[in-house]
């Protein structure tokens, strides 16, 4: 027994490791993160940003493939902190901004060189166009968005006037434009967080960013954030529906060619429920009645059963008699003679426990 399950457990622990290495290679590059949605209410979250931005009129999406399939047109993209990119999703982005894109970055994305960088290096001077920085500028806006906590704060404590950037030490923001596009870049981090929004009043900044690139509009990259390491939550959960649908079919079919193969090798079962053997029928009734008339009445009944099975058995019908089928039996035959032989126990009036459970076991056995 043990090793049936051996032989079953160890095909199953190699199915299941493969199967969670499998859900860690696609849903992250460092199987030690976790992606976390843009767009959610936790500090590290931009959930405040997105209604800001829903509030003042702009579409909000969110972006879940490679650049590749960004759209066509004026569209703003917004990447977050701790984005990390390669060489090659760098050179999509310049190439999208070149044709009319425009890209929101807040803080240090974790790339080796700046975008400016890049751009000089796989640009001519002519196509990029001029470098506009802003600073502690402030602005009559009132905030035209509901934060998603009430404990964010999209507006100044007194009046109406919020600050368009950041604290009073000079943090800033930089607007490159080059080819029909441009690239925004904030250097303070996390300046479009729920924490930070709820602790510096920036949101006029936020929404002055998106209202000046009036983009068709603004998608939340959500496909760049695996190296955020506040991140939480299980990859069953943060996957799409058609992987996460697809792992849990896996998992089902996995548990059901187990569970076939455990019967195929003989593995333990539930045992079925017990049918009383004729031999305990009859102790039943000799202890309940005590009497030759109660084991007679016990030994009838079962009489009548064997008769039937036996009727079965030769081709019989089964509505027959015990005196017929007496008479179509041979004489000689060990089924009559057990038949017989019962008759004449019950017609007898001094009929025994030992007898009785002796001439049941004969009637068993040659019903069988």
């Amino acid at each position: 027994m043990k090793s049936n399950w051996l032989v079953l457990g160890l095909p199953a622990l190699l199915i299941a490791g493969a199967i969670l290495v499998a859900m860690n290679a696609l849903g992250d590059k460092d199987s030690n993160l976790r992606p976390y949605h843009s767009a959610n209410p936790e500090p590290q979250g931009s959930l405040a940003f997105y209604r800001l931005l829903e509030s003042e009129g702009f579409k909000v999406e969110r972006f879940r493939t490679n650049y590749e399939k960004l759209p066509e047109g004026r569209h703003l993209l917004v990447l977050f902190e701790n984005s990390k990119y390669s060489w090659t999703e760098i050179d999509l982005l310049l190439d999208w901004v070149y044709e009319g894109g425009i890209v929101l970055s807040l803080g240090n994305p974790g790339y080796q060189y700046t975008v400016t960088d890049r751009a000089e290096e796989v640009q001519s001077g002519d196509e990029y166009k001029a470098r506009t920085y802003f600073a502690n500028a402030w602005t009559p806006r009132k905030a035209l968005a509901r934060a998603p906590d009430p404990k964010l704060r999209l507006t100044p404590e007194e009046g109406e006037w919020a600050p368009l950037m950041g604290d009073v030490y000079g943090s800033t923001i930089s607007i490159e434009y080059w080819g029909e596009g441009a690239w925004i870049q904030a250097v303070e981090p996390g300046i479009a967080t729920n924490a930070y929004i709820a602790k510096e009043n920036n949101a006029a900044i936020l929404a002055s960013i998106a209202n000046r690139a009036q983009p068709e509009s603004v998608l939340f990259d959500d496909c760049a954030l695996g190296d955020c390491r506040q991140a939480s939550g299980s990859p069953l959960v943060s996957w799409p529906s058609a992987w996460r649908v697809f792992i849990w079919h896996v998992g089902l079919l996995t548990a059901m060619v187990m569970l076939s193969v455990g019967r195929r090798f003989g593995l333990a079962r539930p045992e079925p429920r017990r049918i009383p053997m004729a031999t305990d029928y009859v102790e039943a009734m000799s202890r309940l009645y005590g009497s030759a008339s109660a084991r007679a009445a016990a030994l009838e009944t079962i009489l009548e059963q064997a008769v039937r099975s036996v009727a079965r058995q030769n081709g019989i019908a089964v509505t027959v008699t015990t005196q017929q089928l007496l008479e179509r039996l041979p004489k000689e035959s060990e089924q009559a003679a057990v038949i017989k032989e019962a008759q004449e126990l019950i017609a007898s009036a001094h009929l025994s426990a030992a007898d009785a459970v002796h001439t049941a076991v004969k009637l068993a056995e040659i019903t069988r």
